[in-house]
This record gives C-alpha cells, structure tokens and sequence, in this order.
C-alpha cells in the first residue's frame, strides 16, 4: 500500500510539471498570434516612445529637447525652443517661423528662409514728416509715391536700393506729367523736391530696417 500511495505521488507530480509546461506554450502562442494578427499584445513600457518619461505619438507629436511633447501639426522644436506654426505663403502648408524677428541683427542671421509675416499689415502712412506736396501745386503731389514707398520697405527681402529707385522714378513722372513746374511761393522746381525726397531715404538705414524687422520672420527647418 505505501508502495502505491508513492506512485500515485509521482504521477501527480509528472501531471503538475506537464500542466505547468503546457500553460507556457499556451501564453507564447498568444503572444505570436498577437504580433502576426495585428492584435494588441501585453503592453510593455520598454516599447513605448517616452519624452520626459511620458508617452506619446511621433506620428502626431513631437519630443522638443527630450524634456516637452508638442503637437506637429501646429508646433515645431528648433534651437530647443517650441514655436508656432504658421502659414506664411498661403500654401497651406505651415511653416516653423520664430516669431517675432527681434532685430535687426536677427534677421540677418537668419539660419532658413525669411518670409512675409502674415501678421504684418504693411500700410502706408504717406511722405512721413515731410509734407505730401512739397511743391503746393495741382498735380505735384508725392502721396503715391511715399505710400508704394512704404509697402515697399515692408515688403520682406525686398532691396532698399530697388525700392528707392522706384521712388524717385515715381516722383520723376509726376513732375514730368505736371511740366515740372516752379513750385508755389518757392524758387526751386517740382524735380528738385524729388530729387531732396529721394536723398533723404537713400541716406538713411533705420527706416528700412526697422520695416523689415516687423515684416519678415525667419522660418526653419524645424523638427
């Protein structure tokens, strides 16, 4: 009898070995059809993509400085810094722009592509400072001419040379059109203010420089 009560001990064991091997095999079949199926296998934190220790989609978000997920559909990281998109082309496609372009220095050193600001109204205030008419005559008025002038200047990568050519041809015609008359109550000719006008903005930096600063902003290849 204590012969018997031994074996049947052993079978017992033999059956808790095969019950044990026989789970394993179950769980790693799982486990295959899981990743050949396209199933959900058990997760695993070692697999997932962690900034910071946080989760996240690379497809729709980003890891800036390994520190802060972003979205990459309205944000980008460069320099370590997380900025806003913004279309600046109308091709519907946004850009990683700083934003704004602090100064002029700035922009020079723009490491991508400088762009129109679509914040950037660019309107024209007119001969600034000076009078629209220097000349007092029908006709002789620069106002025009000091207004495309300014959309000029605020136009981003345009050249101030370029722009102030075109400003004084423009003055040129009207004094032309109006026989470049003597001018009301002063001696000098309506071409003469032209030419004052046109000098005053040909020597001077600052006013394009400043107009290009709030026009432009510098876009980068962000990631």
């Amino acid at each position: 009898m204590f012969k018997t009560i031994l074996r049947r001990l052993g079978v017992a064991r033999w059956l808790l070995v095969a019950a044990g091997l026989l789970a394993s095999a179950v769980l790693v079949l799982r486990n295959l059809s899981a990743q050949e199926g396209g199933g959900d296998p058990a997760p695993n934190q070692e697999n997932q993509n962690l900034c910071n220790g946080q989760p996240y989609d690379p497809n729709t978000q980003g890891c800036c400085n390994g520190t802060t997920i972003y979205t990459k559909a309205t944000q980008c990281c460069y320099d370590k810094v997380i900025r806003s998109k913004v279309d600046t082309d109308g091709d519907g496609i946004a850009d990683c722009c700083v934003l704004p372009t602090p100064n002029w220095a700035a922009l020079q050193a723009c490491p991508g592509t400088r762009k129109q600001s679509p914040s950037y109204p660019n309107t024209p205030n007119g001969c600034t400072g000076v009078s629209n008419n220097p000349c007092g005559l029908n006709g002789t008025s620069f106002l025009g001419c000091c207004n495309a002038h300014d959309i000029g200047y605020g136009t981003c990568n345009s050249v101030k040379a370029t722009v102030d050519t075109a400003f004084l041809n423009c003055m040129t015609a009207v004094c032309n059109a109006a026989g470049n008359p003597r001018c009301s109550y002063q001696p000098n000719h309506c071409q003469w203010w032209a030419n004052r006008y046109y000098d005053g903005v040909r020597s001077v930096d600052r006013w394009y420089r400043g107009a290009q600063v709030a026009a432009c902003v510098c876009c980068v290849n962000g990631s």
